[in-house]
């Protein structure tokens, strides 16, 4: 492979930054590929096969999906021909960009770790809260997925394990308790999860003195997304009123991550790739923003937050320009954000991704799991047009984005063909989220 990799770039001539980049990543790779196949024992003969068949818990594909493997059928379709008693369950195409995403080390794996911090104040019952963190658990299997070697499959275990215990920590009686606190959450940050052998979420419990507490929930976005933690949130509530008032939680029975893979594994809508195939039919010049610093040859993980308060008389004026208009505050500030790359970059065919939640598109909008979709609405926008024009164009373009959204980033830019490059995302760097 790096031997092909290495031709390709001298025929295409690549600069020498370039076949370093290309060799860095192959180095990166090779030991991830050893460590894989040395786990399942894998055995590589003279024609190039590979057998695990006794590997404790390897349940091999019906004959027919093997000889489809063997032929060269597409992973998609190989996995939907899995036993359905099997226990494997494909992952969905967010789940392997995901997956994919992570095997370049620690510092990849801790960039898809999701975090909430619950602070609670009054009397706690401790034994309320724990015996709620277990429900939680039992309720979702999402939480209680473990992953097969290769990425291509997940089971749901019925036991928790350790992640059913609930963490403690106690910063009551440090000098700083906040300080402590931070220290943990970075922590967190930085503590890349198992998800071959061990669950994929962590609970903490933080004592930070007298009545205050901190529940922090953190996980591996691969199996949550922000629309799960909502639900977490609001389930854990009820889930340690109802143990401290020894009743049942008044809570109907979860939606099942599983059978939501089950049913997205390979699914294509026809109409949605028409629509971003026909949106994308000319792709756009990149978006560059002004930047005092070069743009590193290879992406890293390096990231930070800026806070700024919004004043609420000023949210209270831009509903008011947005009822004006006929936009909600959410397609309001999008226009804004149009407005605002277009005076930063001089582009004005311009490219925002905007992620999406398709719990909305489910019946049951209490589902946790990974349901999230990274959508990249295009919009032409020049320097002369009026506010209102700008909002009626990024409601619009909105609308119909959402409107064809279900459809993942990477199977969009697979379908576009768009040429990729490792030091930054395709098509948009640019990402607009609202959360009221």
């Amino acid at each position: 492979l790096a031997q092909e990799m290495s031709q390709s770039a001298d025929r295409a001539g690549a600069p020498e930054t370039m076949r370093t980049v290309i060799q860095e990543q192959l180095d990166a790779m090779q030991p991830i590929f050893a460590q894989q196949l040395a786990a399942i024992g894998a055995t590589v003969t003279n024609a190039g096969s590979i057998t695990a068949q006794n590997v404790p818990g390897f349940t091999p594909f019906a004959p027919e999906t093997e000889t489809a493997v063997r032929a060269g059928a597409t992973t998609d379709a190989a996995l939907q021909s899995a036993p359905p008693n099997c226990g494997m369950v494909p992952l969905t195409r967010s789940q392997r960009e995901i997956w994919m995403a992570r095997q370049f080390g620690d510092a990849a794996e801790c960039a898809f770790i999701e975090s909430v911090s619950i602070h609670l104040r009054g009397p706690l019952d401790v034994q309320a809260i724990e015996q709620a963190w277990r429900d939680l658990l039992s309720r979702h299997d999402a939480l209680r997925t473990r992953f097969a070697r290769d990425g291509a499959t997940f089971t749901t275990v019925e036991d928790s394990g350790d992640a059913a215990i609930l963490g403690r920590r106690d910063f009551s009686d440090t000098q700083d308790p906040q300080a402590a606190f931070d220290a943990f959450l970075a922590e967190v940050a930085t503590t890349p999860f198992d998800l071959i052998e061990a669950s994929a979420v962590r609970g903490t419990l933080i004592a930070m003195g007298g009545d205050r507490h901190v529940l922090v929930i953190s996980a591996d976005h691969i199996v949550v997304d922000g629309w799960s933690f909502d639900v977490l949130g609001a389930e854990l509530a009820e889930l340690y009123t109802a143990a401290k008032e020894c009743r049942s939680a008044d809570l109907g029975e979860a939606p099942s991550y599983a059978a939501y893979a089950a049913t997205e594994a390979g699914r294509t809508d026809p109409e949605v790739l028409a629509y971003w195939r026909e949106t994308f039919k000319i792709i756009p010049e990149r978006v560059e923003l002004p930047s005092r610093q070069n743009r590193p040859a290879q992406r890293g993980f390096d990231g930070g937050t800026i806070f700024h308060d919004i004043p609420a008389e000023l949210l209270a004026a831009v509903q008011r320009v947005g009822a004006a208009n006929g936009c909600t505050v959410f397609q309001t500030l999008f226009g804004a954000m149009l407005i605002l790359v277009q005076r930063l970059s001089g582009a004005e065919d311009l490219v925002v991704g905007v992620p999406t939640a398709d719990q909305m598109n489910l019946p049951e909008t209490n589902a946790v799991g990974h349901h999230v979709n990274f959508l990249p609405v295009r919009a032409l926008v020049s320097a002369d047009l009026e506010l209102k024009e700008v909002l009626q164009i990024g409601r619009g373009a909105m609308n119909a984005a959402l409107g064809h959204g279900r459809i993942t980033y990477g199977a969009l830019l697979e379908d576009l063909d768009i040429p990729r490059s490792v030091n930054r995302l395709p098509l948009t760097g640019i990402e607009f989220n609202f959360d009221a």
